[in-house]
């Protein structure tokens, strides 16, 4: 009985713990807040449809106000000028996925006065204009998009842009042009009636065209493109004035592999089998440490004041039913052409201006001749190297037949 007694006691003293940890039973006075959160607060976004982003004679519908927006499934544009047109800065539209397709629209467009836009993830179809249109506005972020045959540019938009991980497939005209400032980066073009991408003061990175009717990159002036690959395209690179080249790769074009322009870097690119020259640069240039392979004309050709070192230019011409082009081809004056080996050529180096510097370089095999200079030009001696019997020995053997450190040899 002692035992039960105590038992009882302690779940008495159990329950009245209990209770008083649970609080007090009555509520307060007041009506009951929820203390949940709302669907608003769960999902900050808003849905593009014809309720929250009507639209008008122009646009199936239209973003007017800053925020962030998304697709809960494809949109099919009516034909109007716009499917989605984009009036206000600051905006965010998240395709989720999904598709926008036009008829006879473009797909997403902004105006004079808008910025900060970002649109990502999804698949822009279709249109008799272009893909994205926002030519006009600055500060546009796409990232993470398809777009498939636009009549004209597949991605057309303003100043400061950041492009990344975006395809373009069978547009017009351009696949991507942006506007000056712009950065674009793991892109790529497979087939366009123009140039796969047009840029001006930019940067691409990692990007790569293919099957261009125009230029694969064209870098209208002070554009630097590292790591591209433009492959079957009518020209690999195009620039102009105060372009970079690093890295790069042109691939069976139609005419020259790289046309760099004036005041140009080319550095540690490849170039194979161009229809016309290798590589072009004007005036002010430098081209350093390229593989040149197989082009119809001149493996590099250069105008005045350029600097041509350690590159290989091999098989250059030697397709050609006119046996007249040159691994190294120096067409002005004032240039230096050092430490580069042409191997299988037409010519090996061939200059035809005046006052130039001609050192270092290794010559062998080439069809004509492997050097010529008209005159007028420095060269440093060419020497003949003597072949060497067979060697089996630590010490001694072989010799180039010079001690000149600046002398040309022929082998």
């Amino acid at each position: 009985m002692r035992t039960g007694s105590i038992r009882s006691s302690c779940l008495l003293a159990l329950m009245v713990s209990g209770l008083s940890l649970a609080g007090p039973l009555s509520p307060p006075a007041g009506p009951v807040a929820s203390t949940g959160k709302t669907l608003t607060e769960m999902e900050p976004r808003t849905i593009v449809n014809a309720v929250n982003t009507p639209g008008d004679a122009n646009a199936d519908y239209v973003i007017s106000q800053p925020g962030s927006y998304y697709l809960a499934g494809h949109l099919v544009g009516s034909g109007k000028a716009t499917v989605v047109s984009i009036r206000s800065s600051d905006v965010t539209l998240d395709l989720n996925g999904f598709s926008v397709t036009a008829t006879t629209s473009e797909y997403v467009m902004g105006s004079t006065t808008i910025r900060h836009i970002t649109v990502r993830n999804g698949s822009i179809i279709g249109g008799s204009t272009n893909g994205i249109s926002m030519s006009t506005a600055s500060g546009v972020h796409l990232v993470d998009l398809m777009g498939f045959g636009a009549s004209e540019s597949e991605f057309s938009v303003g100043s400061g842009a950041v492009i990344e991980r975006c395809t373009s497939i069978g547009a017009g005209s351009q696949g991507f042009a942006p506007g000056p400032g712009s950065v674009v980066r793991d892109c790529t073009v497979l087939g366009t009636g123009d140039n796969a991408f047009e840029l001006s003061d930019s940067v691409a990175e990692n990007c790569s065209a293919l099957n261009a009717g125009g230029a694969g990159f064209s870098a209208v002036k002070n554009t630097t493109l590292r790591n591209c690959t433009a492959t079957n395209c009518n020209r690999g690179f195009a620039g102009s004035t105060n372009s970079r080249f690093e890295g790069c790769t042109s691939s069976t074009s139609t005419h020259e592999g790289i046309d760099a322009g004036s005041r140009a870097m080319v550095v540690g690119c490849t170039v194979d089998t161009a229809g016309g020259d290798g590589i072009v640069v004007a005036d002010g240039s430098v081209v350093r440490d390229n593989n040149v392979n197989a082009s119809t004309g001149h493996g590099i050709s250069a105008g005045t004041r350029c600097v041509i070192t350690a590159n290989n230019c091999s098989n250059n011409g030697a397709a050609s039913p006119v046996v007249s082009a040159a691994g190294i081809y120096i067409a002005g004056t004032r240039c230096r052409v050092e430490d580069n080996t042409v191997t299988g050529n037409d010519w090996g180096i061939r200059i035809a201006g005046t006052g130039n510097l001609v050192i270092r370089n290794k010559a062998s095999g080439n069809t004509t001749i492997n050097y010529n200079s008209v005159s007028g030009n420095s060269f440093g001696v060419i020497v003949s190297v003597t072949v060497s019997p067979s060697i089996a020995s630590n010490s001694s053997g072989g010799g180039l037949g010079t001690t000149d450190p600046n002398a040309n040899l022929s082998y």
